[in-house]
């Protein structure tokens, strides 16, 4: 019988590509990486929304089952190709339903709070020649700036190393694929002054060996206090 591979249908440079990916990593999953051109609009394209007709990444398709949205994405992982110490980590052991639903909290929350388009609308207008929607870029600021105070806050009264508990979880690994595009890109984004507790979480996640491998074509592009860079940071046929 044929052993079925999930197909992931992602892009590096896309924060929920690289927490799913990180994930499967994680997991240990055999999987295919398609690298979905977010310049050419291949996630807009005909064929792609036949997968996804929300025309968005990441999607899985694993044997005949398709699942975009990367919050359900990482649930799903979890819970399927995770067991025993590793899903009580990650996820929750099967009878955990207060980390559960601390861990449906947040990924819930992560959507109005912490995912923002900071890094489009103040940095890919220059990159394309078109006027920068200042009041867009404001806008995101501030509601990235309110969510840190929150987790920093968070983290402080918990007193834990992670958001749920002494150990990294699938929660955590959400919230760092999305902070780093706005801290560790030219978007220039310092929390290391203001929110100490978050910082030091941060560079705990940036270390994880999964999330170096899930982020190394992220870093080829990606230089922090640099303002320039170029059509070239797109280029994802390398991979």
């Amino acid at each position: 019988s044929t052993i079925m591979t999930l197909s992931l249908y992602a892009n590096p440079l896309s924060q929920p590509s690289r927490a799913v990916h990180t994930l499967l990593e994680i997991a240990g999953v055999t999987h295919t990486y398609n690298t979905i051109d977010l310049v050419k609009g291949e996630q807009k394209g005909e064929a792609y929304r036949k997968i996804n007709t929300n025309g968005t990444i990441p999607t899985i398709i694993d044997g005949d089952f398709i699942l975009y949205e990367s919050a359900a994405i990482l649930v799903y992982i979890a819970t399927k190709y995770m067991d025993g110490d590793v899903r009580a980590q990650w996820y929750a052991a099967a009878d955990d339903y207060a980390k559960m639903a601390k861990i449906n909290q947040y990924l819930h929350w992560h959507h109005t709070h912490l995912r923002s388009g900071w890094m489009a609308f103040k940095l890919l207008p220059k990159l394309f020649g078109r006027e920068v929607d200042q009041m867009a870029v404001d806008a995101c600021e501030a509601r990235v700036n309110n969510a840190v105070n929150i987790l920093n806050a968070n983290l402080e009264s918990a007193g834990t190393k992670y958001f749920c508990g002494d150990a990294p979880c699938i929660v955590d690994v959400q919230f760092a694929c999305e902070l780093l595009q706005n801290t560790d890109t030219a978007v220039n984004f310092d929390i290391t002054q203001r929110w100490k507790a978050l910082a030091a979480w941060l560079e705990r996640m940036r270390n994880h060996p999964a999330m170096q491998k899930s982020h190394a074509f992220f870093y080829k592009f990606h230089k922090p206090k640099q303002d320039s860079f170029t059509l070239t940071y797109f280029n994802t046929s390398g991979r």
